[in-house]
């Protein structure tokens, strides 16, 4: 069990804000839980309401060991940090453990822990555990995992920053130093944040830390909730959006959610000049105070309700509201104002195809889009994958001059790009035919762990002469190897898509031989793609077991 433990350490005396750390009982996963940057972080659809049940620690004769804790003010306090992040906390109630055995809790060198996050251990909320001490000097609690659904809090730190520390981690929040540590996995974060997505803590918006403050080149940030430093105030946006993600992917926090919190409706985008409404539930006799973006105007507000527009009726952006409650919570909804906005740039493919062969088309990201649809205005293609994505594989079905748009929509309309694409006959007469035969066969399939004994092209074609039309294949230890006599094929792209028709692995064709590493690939059905020109000129599907 992977335990993260938060220590007082004497280092205090040397550097005043350096005064916890933490040690974890188990290594760092080896694997991070790494999630899509395409994570909603707009709408009431990324709010999220959670019960927290309390567990406060006596002595066995039912006798108060410590101070009783006001729970109440522990959950005020977890709002104070985790509800501008659209994530409300839920007093869900307490219950008393009567055993003196856990008073003083063993959990950094016992089992302990694990015996108490045992006992009155309730289903479907953050069981929240509050003991006394902790037998490691400086101990001052514990989550059980990232993500998990126990922590454990030394009483006297219970109403701290440190509660959102430990609440963090069960939302699969790491350390802000994630991977720069000796006992940690070898990935720590670039100074300059090039690598923020695959190493460190996963979050692009916190800067690399190396738990040594403003030294060696880093610029940390010194009130981050998961850092080693304090005083600490605040998660930034990108660790919200991964707590929600977390809420909304992770299993064992599944069950959690509760419909007792205060809540707010939701707005994808508003189109000016219309009026658009938003409304609090349950908000018992919580008071509000409304606020807005500088582009956003509120016409008219009560407790409960809020009608606003935009302030600009050419306004292409994000804009937001706000409630500010008196009992500490703050619920921000976000939005797009105004008609789609598209990226710069244009739709990018083969501008030649023929008929039955296919090509892979990317267009720019629309800003403020519900939804993407691929459409063919006069006809003559069929979409093989992608529909809803910005980039799809298109197949030609009919000779002529035609358009492919992609088209993004909200509320307010639609916009979209597009590409003119020359279809050609398959036969010679037609104005020349695709020169090699859409065939490839994997050995073995299913694969094991990635290892591909053999990938040949079946038949060879005729490139000319005595060369074939494309590369031969062969793999072994994980690795795909291309290898090709012919000039004309060494600057095509290898693709492998999953059984949606996303691009999960690409690696350019350089020189007289590629290697693709397919062993982070899991377990699924794939589709590999030779491309030349951005067109497809072989595929064919390969079980990863």
């Amino acid at each position: 069990m992977k335990k993260l433990l938060l220590l007082f350490i004497s280092i205090t005396l040397l550097n005043p804000n350096w005064v916890f750390g933490q040690i974890c009982g188990t290594p760092t996963p080896t694997n991070p839980v790494i999630y899509s940057g395409n994570a909603n972080a707009r709408g009431a659809s990324s709010a999220y309401c959670i019960d927290v049940y309390f567990h406060i620690v006596r002595n066995t004769n039912g006798s108060n060991a410590f101070t009783l804790p006001n729970t109440d003010d522990i959950t005020e306090e977890l709002n104070e940090y985790f509800s501008p992040h659209n994530i409300v906390i839920n007093n869900a109630g307490f219950d008393f453990i009567n055993n003196s055995n856990f008073l003083t809790l063993d959990a950094l060198y016992g089992t302990e822990d694990d015996a108490l996050f045992s006992t009155e251990n309730q289903a479907g909320v953050i069981n929240f555990y509050i003991v006394d001490n902790f037998v490691t000097t400086g101990v001052v609690g514990l989550a059980e995992d990232s993500p998990s659904r126990n922590l454990v809090m030394r009483d006297e730190d219970a109403i701290s920053f440190v509660s959102a520390h430990e609440l963090g981690h069960c939302l699969n929040l790491y350390h802000t130093f994630e991977g720069s540590g000796t006992n940690d996995e070898t990935c720590p974060e670039a100074i300059n944040g090039s690598n923020c997505e695959t190493c460190g803590d996963l979050v692009c918006d916190t800067p690399a830390d190396a738990n040594t403050r403003n030294t060696g080149g880093y610029s940390p940030d010194l009130t981050n909730i998961m850092s080693y430093y304090q005083p600490a105030d605040h998660f930034t946006d990108g660790q919200g959006v991964r707590m929600r993600t977390a809420l909304s992917k992770e299993s064992i926090l599944q069950d959690i959610t509760s419909s007792s919190c205060v809540s707010i409706s939701e707005v994808n985008n508003i189109c000016p000049p219309d009026e658009t409404n938003i409304s609090l539930s349950n908000l018992g006799g919580a008071t509000t105070n409304w606020s807005a973006s500088n582009n956003v105007q509120i016409v008219s507000s009560n407790n409960s309700n809020a009608t606003f527009t935009s302030i600009s009726g050419s306004v292409q952006e994000d804009g937001w509201i706000r409630a500010t409650l008196n009992n500490g919570i703050e619920l921000t909804e976000e939005f797009w104002i105004g008609n789609v906005k598209f990226d710069d740039g244009e739709i990018t493919g083969p501008g030649t195809l023929y008929v039955g062969s296919n090509g892979y088309y990317q267009a720019p990201e629309a800003q403020g889009k519900n939804y993407y649809q691929w459409t063919f205005p006069d006809g003559g293609f069929n979409i093989i994958a992608g529909q809803g994505n910005t980039t799809a594989r298109i197949e030609a079905k009919s000779t002529g001059m035609k358009v492919i748009e992609l088209r993004a929509y909200n509320n307010c309309g639609y916009r979209y790009k597009y590409i003119y694409v020359n279809v050609k006959s398959s036969s010679t007469g037609g104005g020349g035919s695709n020169p090699c035969p859409n065939t490839l066969a994997i050995s073995p399939n299913p694969t094991t762990n990635g290892d591909i004994e053999a990938l040949v092209i079946q038949p060879p074609g005729d490139g000319g002469g005595d060369e074939p039309c494309l590369p031969t294949i062969s793999s072994s230890s994980n690795m795909v190897e291309l290898n090709s006599n012919s000039e004309s094929f060494q600057d095509g792209v290898v693709i492998i898509t999953d059984q949606f028709g996303e691009v999960v692995y690409e690696k350019k064709h350089k020189g007289k031989k590629v290697k693709l590493k397919l062993h982070k690939l899991n377990q699924g059905i794939y589709t590999i793609h030779y491309m030349f020109n951005n067109e497809e000129l072989l595929s064919t599907k390969f079980i990863k077991q």
